[in-house]
């Protein structure tokens, strides 16, 4: 293509002359060939016509005014031929060659944009989210500490000449512990603070409860196994939830249940089956001869009531490998609830009937609420090898 402005040969691909830089546009080209062929002549038959009576001299003026304004109109052309070439360069170097690249790289930009503020409208909305979750947490936190106030308002420890700071502060801290576990499962303490005191005068029972004064009485010996604490707590606590005039609370078996259940829920608090293992130490420094065995109790048994002989020691630890085993069938949160709300029912019963046949027909059934039909079969075993399956389906 041969520029228009300076007459050079540039290839056809080219958009701008290799030599002066002019734009290699056709249509800019035929304006100034146009002008170039015809806006001369034009002029000179004006002038012409209008000074046809003159001398040469005006001739020459003519053909002088008539170079001008040719000049002057090429001059217009590149005037206005050089900001399009800028604007067209500007263009170029941003990939900008047509209208349609600039109208999509519009569109582009518009997308970009709208993306952004999508984006940071969520980022705005997960702010807000985040914001109630802390309000959430702060309001959990706050009832946390109400509730914490109010276990230590039920718990203290009394100072004795047998107990000292750091052992007072340890009984103290899994203490409140316990008391909280046992209020997630729906129980509530409805007396004064209570007191444990370590008197060096109990000779027959390592540890009891003394419900006039509202505190536990305990060994000095036994004072740092918590789970005494622990069991002679939660033996006060289930039996307060009797009557005090119900029949059951006279009966051997239930007796019985009650003691397996504060084994439960004293080793479900720790998450292992042993009862009594620091107990059974100090037990063997009053008597030798005291058993062999490393701990009290174990609730990881198979033990079945048909060889129990009576409601003692051997039945507790009967119903206590019940309860432990429903734990690892029904999970533990699961199974502590169920155990307590059975609990709560048999002592609504308020009859004495046969007590044993009684919480496990209602212990059966709450089960029955919490496990799928196809898992039932093995809660059924668990009743049928500790002899209670015939019982738990004859009911009261």
């Amino acid at each position: 293509m041969e520029c228009f402005q300076c007459g050079a040969s540039n290839p056809e691909e080219h958009k701008y002359c290799g030599s002066c830089g002019t734009p290699l546009d056709p249509d800019l080209g035929r304006v100034h060939t146009y002008l170039g062929q015809n806006l001369a002549g034009k002029v000179r038959e004006i002038l012409r016509e209008e000074l046809k009576d003159r001398d040469v001299a005006a001739t020459e003026i003519t053909e002088a005014v008539t170079t001008k304004l040719v000049d002057w109109a090429k001059l217009l052309a590149f005037a206005i031929g050089i900001p399009l070439f800028l604007v067209t360069l500007a263009l170029a170097a941003l990939g900008i060659s047509t209208y349609k690249d600039f109208k999509t790289n519009v569109e582009g930009l518009k997308d970009e944009v709208t993306q952004d503020l999508e984006t940071t409208w969520e980022g705005v909305q997960k702010l807000r989210a985040r914001l109630n979750e802390n309000r959430a947490f702060i309001a959990e936190v706050e009832a946390l500490r109400s509730r914490v106030r109010a276990i230590e308002n039920k718990f203290g420890v009394t100072p004795s000449p047998d107990l000292s700071p750091e052992l007072k502060r340890d009984i103290e801290d899994s203490f409140k512990e316990f008391i909280s576990y046992l209020e997630s499962l729906g129980y509530q303490h409805k007396g004064g603070e209570v007191e444990v005191v370590v008197n060096k005068e109990i000779t027959s029972d390592n540890a009891f409860y003394e419900e006039d004064a509202n505190r536990i009485v305990i060994a000095p010996a036994f004072a740092r196994d918590s789970q005494v604490v622990f069991h002679t707590y939660t033996i006060f606590a289930l039996q307060s939830l009797l009557d005090t005039r119900s029949p059951l609370k006279q009966s051997g078996e239930v007796n019985s249940i009650t003691s397996g259940l504060a084994d439960y829920f004293t080793c479900s608090f720790s998450g292992q089956p042993l009862v009594g293992e620091i107990a059974i130490r100090e037990m063997r420094k009053l008597v030798p001869s005291y058993s062999s065995q490393p701990y009290l109790r174990n609730l990881a048994n198979d033990r079945s009531f048909a060889k129990v002989k009576d409601e003692g020691p051997d039945a507790w630890e009967t119903w206590g490998g019940l309860f432990w085993e429903l734990r690892y069938l029904l999970r533990p949160a699961v199974a502590d609830q169920v155990l307590y709300s059975s609990w709560t029912e048999l002592v609504r019963t308020n009859t004495p009937g046969n007590p044993r046949k009684t919480f496990a027909h209602i212990l059966l059934e709450n089960c029955r609420r919490q496990v799928p039909e196809g898992q039932m079969e093995a809660v059924r075993s668990a009743f049928q090898r500790r002899g209670l399956e015939a019982e738990a389906s004859v009911g009261n």
